[in-house]
């Protein structure tokens, strides 16, 4: 063979996820078949091979020692996990000595749960407190507008100083039924033609003759069953939560369980014993989302990402409205005592918090009810059960006195920025309407990271439980175009003219927002799970693209991950894009089902299996 297609054993020669563990078998135990095998834990998608950790995985025999002469396998070993193995050494009542602190174990492994992102409420603060902290820096460009606070908005792309850094990537999972409905794109220099322009133009402020565009979100038929799907999951938890709270409020103890919006008041002593019964502060509900309100979305040639046959991708600014990534925030103190007035006037205040002076010393601890189980000695008790009516922040309020020396901690603009990719496409191409049928049709697991390990159909060895593809963010189409009252794209829309002089209708791409994912993998990287039932049918290097990793981490951490081990990293958390081809080919009933495509499965199959064994050049 060719020293150019030598087969691949990783970067350094040595695996970092290995098996390690042998559950040990009773020599005259039954034998372990497919038709007795116990399935375990399930990892999304139904894999059956999931551990939390790597300590979750063992070899084992089929067949125990004593029983081999009767088989030509004899000794044959299997790769299992804990879960299945305890499940079937309980039902074959096999309790072997020697595998007592394997089932020990394995009765302590978690379930598989999902795994957030690091938190983009913690990057949002931080963003805007870098820009409240140094906006009278003289190299940081504002734009004064009545309906943001100073020191915003800012001039978009802005961020050529480390004292205002770049606002951060979007990662959360976002439900289909939360997204915008319209989407005004900011676009100076005509970035929705999808023509790839010079990528020396940058946002200079003020940008006349600049336009807004409206767009609106479009589903699919897909799209308009999970958001059916999602809208019913929200009444449903709204009647649980209704029922949560009519429980707690005819018996206000710790036994029940508590709603979410609470806040908690325990009144402790020195050595941390409580010394009155907890205040349970119900909060007013905050106030909700308008589904009307737009989202702003501005693009620059400067930040163009790549491009394919039929699409241009950019790094774009995305502007939503501020609750639907934003908890709305409030002063616990202010709450704290509002409820004390509320027990006064009741005359019900105890002694303890009217007058703590009066006995031992007392200190009042807040918490959230999540919090409050978390803690290692809980209180357990009844409560006192307060409602109070919040006066959550908004953008222009005055600090409160508690706030009064650390104002930033309140101030904040009406909107949070994110950064995400949009995604445009050729006039007459429909690859990006079909990629946005796809998104809305995979199934929820595809965006989710999982913990544990799997080892997926056909592999030896543990890989992570990480999401497929991108986050999605919606499909918008042009609508209409604007002259919009907004502080950054001011100025008259400008005409357009063909060649002959006449005035024609421009193309204003559809536009797709999704997760910015990082740069194309190198084969030898690749590490795929092909068993969901779905045909990529554009399976190039180019299309499979990864980030520094975990998802949880903050992004210090995770740059430090992606410079280890000589600069080839570590917990790289990887994607698949590109679905403009892709289909169902197992559900006859999917919206995206299409048979046709069911006979190149192998074709691709065979692509990914020689960029990994032979290293073919990524364009194979």
């Amino acid at each position: 063979m060719s020293s150019k297609y030598q087969p691949l054993f990783g970067s350094d020669g040595h695996r970092k996820r290995v098996i390690f563990n042998h559950w040990p078998r009773d020599p005259d135990g039954d034998i372990l078949t497919y038709d007795n095998a116990v399935v375990g834990k399930l990892a999304p998608g139904d894999l059956q091979l999931w551990g939390e950790t790597l300590d979750n995985f063992h070899t084992t025999v089929r067949v125990p020692h004593n029983k081999g002469n009767e088989y030509i396998n004899g000794h044959s070993i299997t790769y299992t996990t804990s879960s299945k193995m305890l499940g079937w050494c309980e039902e074959h009542n096999e309790h072997y000595g020697l595998a007592a602190d394997d089932m020990r174990e394995a009765r302590k492994e978690g379930n598989p749960k999902v795994i957030e992102p690091y938190d983009i409420v913690k990057l949002i603060r931080q963003h805007e407190k870098a820009a409240f902290k140094n906006a009278l820096e003289p190299s940081l460009q504002l734009v004064p507008s009545p309906r943001y606070p100073m020191p915003w908005p800012r001039v978009p792309f802005s961020s050529d100083t480390a004292k205002w850094p770049k606002p951060p990537m979007l990662e959360k999972l976002l439900p289909l039924s939360s997204l915008p409905k319209t989407l005004i794109v900011h676009d100076p220099w005509d970035a929705v033609d999808a023509e790839l322009q010079s990528r020396r133009h940058t946002w200079k402020q003020p940008m006349n003759g600049s336009k807004a565009l409206r767009y609106r979100l479009q589903l699919s038929k897909a799209g308009e069953m999970r958001v059916k799907e999602e809208i019913k999951a929200v009444e449903g938890k709204k009647e649980a939560d209704r029922k949560i709270l009519e429980t707690f409020l005819a018996d206000p103890h710790t036994r029940n369980q508590m709603p979410e919006n609470g806040l908690i008041i325990l009144a402790q002593d020195e050595e941390g014993n409580d010394v009155d019964t907890a205040i349970f502060c119900l909060l007013s509900a905050p106030p909700a989302v308008d589904p009307n309100e737009p989202a702003h979305l501005r693009i620059a040639p400067s930040h163009y990402l790549g491009s394919g046959h039929h699409s241009v991708l950019y790094d774009s600014e995305y502007e939503v409205p501020r609750g639907l990534l934003v908890p709305p925030r409030f002063c616990e103190s202010c709450v704290f005592e509002t409820a004390v007035r509320i027990l006064e006037e009741d005359d019900t205040i105890s002694h303890v918090i009217k007058d703590p002076a009066s006995g031992d010393d007392v200190q009042f601890y807040r918490c959230t009810p999540e919090r409050l189980l978390q803690m290692w000695s809980p209180y357990k008790g009844p409560f006192r059960v307060v409602p109070v009516d919040v006066d959550y922040f908004k953008p222009f309020d005055e600090p409160c006195k508690h706030f009064a020396s650390t104002p930033e901690e309140m101030r904040m603009p009406p909107t949070a920025t994110v950064r995400v990719a949009a995604k445009l496409s050729s006039e007459g191409d429909n690859h990006l309407k079909a990629e946005a049928q796809n998104y809305e049709g995979f199934p929820l697991f595809f965006f989710q990271h999982w913990s544990g390990f799997v080892i997926p159909q056909g592999n030896s060895f543990p890989v992570p439980v990480g999401a497929i593809t991108p986050q999605y963010y919606g499909y918008y189409v042009f609508d209409t175009a604007i002259d919009e009252d907004d502080p950054i794209a001011e100025g008259p829309l400008p005409e357009v003219e063909d060649e002959e002089g006449e005035d024609k209708v421009p193309y204003r791409s559809a536009i797709l927002l999704m997760e910015l994912c990082g740069e194309p993998i190198d084969a030898k990287e690749l590490s795929l799970d092909d068993s969901a039932g779905w045909m990529h049918h554009s399976i190039y290097q180019r299309n499979i693209v990864r980030k520094p990793g975990p998802i949880h981490a903050s992004p210090e951490e995770r740059l430090a991950n992606s410079k280890k081990y000589g600069g080839k990293g570590d917990d790289w958390n990887f994607r698949i894009i590109d679905f403009g081809r892709s289909c169902n080919n197992r559900d006859k009933e999917h919206p995206c089902y299409d048979e046709s495509y069911a006979r190149d499965t192998w074709g691709e199959r065979g692509k990914l299996w020689k960029w990994i064994t032979l290293n073919l050049p990524p364009e194979y």
